[in-house]
């Protein structure tokens, strides 16, 4: 199990004690920054959560203790209806949607499911014939326990999953084995069937690299993501936290398609960071330990850049969730037309067709990084389960900017097994770009999402590499707008409303260039400073639209 009985018996499971995870961990993952700039984030009220759970010692426990403040006003029902407190479960639970420890302060409604009922009665992974159970009543569902073996149940088992997370429409976030010692021998190196090698999950490591890592037995690279927790069962409520605040926004801003799990899933692995190496990890059965390289593709040197899309030890990369929050922030951008160089698209490409998205950086990016994510198909074949992949291809061209024609091929993500592909290279130049989704034998909808970090000019809402009155006929133009606006609306602070605040954020910034050269080339047009305190001193006098 991914829990460990040792610390359940010192520390007992009727006591909330949070595991020993970084005590600054919602720092690290960028929440902390995140809420300091954000003032209405959403808090999770309007979601309903499911936190699937293994018993502990005795069959029954795997409850959390529902007594204590961090489930303060929570409607939690015991799904299963036996359920006794598990310290295990408390914590994934106060990560997950305590009102502290987590992403989500104010979860009004959760369910909790013992795994064994789950598995039979939601899942069907008995009985091939039938189909999973409906669960789509819930935003997010957390798997915080493994499964290991090679039986046939136990493959029905993680295909249904991927078809319940397909038809349900629900993200699901699953934690992956710890690496231990148990009886003198290292264990927890292999990916678990269950659900680790879920296609349409999220998978979840831990940072330190003291989890379960790729190739998968399917040859696909694991984990999705990791988070910086010191077991993978807080690692995966912690995503499952961060997956719940997104959900959240899409509820909030009223924009269906931002609850698609492929897009949530698209935006937490495209906006991840790259961690440096990390050494003296175990990664053998006697204890062997090597340094494990800074994040990379697949395995060492460039030979399998292009065919293999995560790096084996962290996935994407560590949870980051203002950068994913970012990414969806600036909004939906237009295929075969030019956007912004960060952004989001979920949408279907034709059989053999490509969809380009053309963007422009004005400013040097740090990096560029971006993540195609789409469904694997489950479905039954006779008495076993199978799950299909179709093949996507994602590259990254310089082009032209006039005729829009391709250039030069900077990157390629390529993959003939997974389901995500993924671009990152460190420092993107002052250009025109497209990224290109190529297609399969058949019509397939994907979701896209990719940021160029630091390349949006702070109060360039027209981005056009200068911040100037044409920003503030953007702003004037969509004043009031909410609570979906983006960055091109004029929401230049990203919180889903045009108003005094990016008004603030645009004089604060007013004349900024991404080349000295431009501003003065548009000096002629910029307003003469009287009228610019004029039009400012009475648009902050009006009030947004509630």
């Amino acid at each position: 199990m991914l829990r460990t009985l040792a610390a359940l018996l010192v520390m007992g499971w009727l006591v909330f004690a949070p595991a020993p995870a970084r005590a600054d961990w919602k720092a690290e993952v960028g929440f902390t920054a995140l809420r300091q700039r954000i003032s209405n984030l959403p808090d999770g009220s309007s979601l309903n959560l499911l936190q699937v759970e293994a018993g502990f010692l005795e069959t029954d426990h795997y409850m959390p203790d529902t007594a204590l403040a961090q489930f303060d006003g929570i409607a939690i029902t015991d799904i299963t209806g036996v359920g006794q407190p598990s310290w295990h479960a408390t914590n994934v639970a106060a990560y997950f949607y305590g009102r502290t420890a987590s992403m989500l302060p104010n979860v009004q409604t959760a369910g909790v499911y013992r795994s064994t009922e789950y598995l039979q009665n939601s899942l069907k992974y008995l009985t091939a014939s039938l189909t999973p159970g409906y669960v789509g009543q819930y935003d997010v569902i957390n798997h915080s326990w493994i499964q290991t073996g090679g039986s046939s149940t136990l493959a029905t088992a993680a295909a249904k999953l991927d078809y319940q997370v397909r038809y349900s429409k629900v993200v699901v976030v699953a934690g992956l084995n710890n690496v231990e010692l148990s009886n003198g021998t290292w264990t927890g190196f292999d990916v678990p069937k269950v659900f680790g090698q879920s296609y349409n999950a999220i998978t979840v490591g831990v940072s330190s690299g003291y989890s379960s890592h790729g190739p998968s037995p399917l040859g696909t690279a694991k984990p999705d993501l990791v988070a910086p927790m010191d077991k993978t069962s807080w690692a995966a409520a912690a995503v499952s936290s961060a997956a719940g605040l997104l959900r959240a926004n899409a509820d909030a801003r009223g924009t269906s398609d931002l609850s698609d799990p492929r897009l949530i899933k698209a935006q937490l692995m495209a906006g991840a960071t790259k961690l440096g190496e990390r050494p003296d990890v175990v990664v053998s059965w006697d204890g062997t330990t090597a340094t494990i390289p800074a994040w990379q593709k697949g395995a060492a040197g460039s030979a399998d850049d292009a065919s293999v899309p995560l790096d084996y030890y962290q996935g994407a990369g560590q949870l980051n969730i203002e950068n994913a929050w970012d990414i969806i922030a600036a909004g939906a951008q237009p295929v075969g037309g030019v956007g912004l160089p960060t952004g989001w698209a979920l949408r279907s490409v034709a059989a053999g067709g490509a969809d380009r998205y053309f963007f422009d950086v004005h400013s040097p990016a740090e990096s560029f990084s971006a993540l195609l994510s789409w469904y694997g198909d489950a479905r039954r074949i006779g008495q076993s389960w199978t799950v299909d992949v179709d093949n996507l291809d994602l590259r990254l061209y310089a082009v032209e900017p006039e005729s829009l024609a391709l250039g030069g091929l900077l990157q390629a993500s390529l993959s003939s097994v997974d389901n995500v592909e993924h671009l990152w290279l460190t420092g993107l130049a002052p250009g025109r770009y497209a990224l290109e989704v190529a297609g399969a034998g058949r019509e397939v909808e994907y979701a896209l999402a990719w940021q160029s970090l630091g390349a949006l000019l702070a109060g360039d809402a027209a981005n056009d590499g200068v911040v100037d009155d044409r920003d503030l006929n953007v702003i004037l133009g969509h004043w009031g707008a909410g609570p979906s606006a983006v960055w091109s609306d004029g929401d230049l602070n990203a919180d889903g409303l045009v108003d005094d605040r990016d008004l603030s954020v645009l004089l604060g910034h007013w004349g900024d260039s991404a080349a000295a050269e431009a501003a003065l080339a548009r000096a002629a047009v910029i307003p003469e400073p009287a009228s610019l305190a004029l039009a400012a001193a009475g648009l902050l006098g009006l009030r947004r639209r509630r």
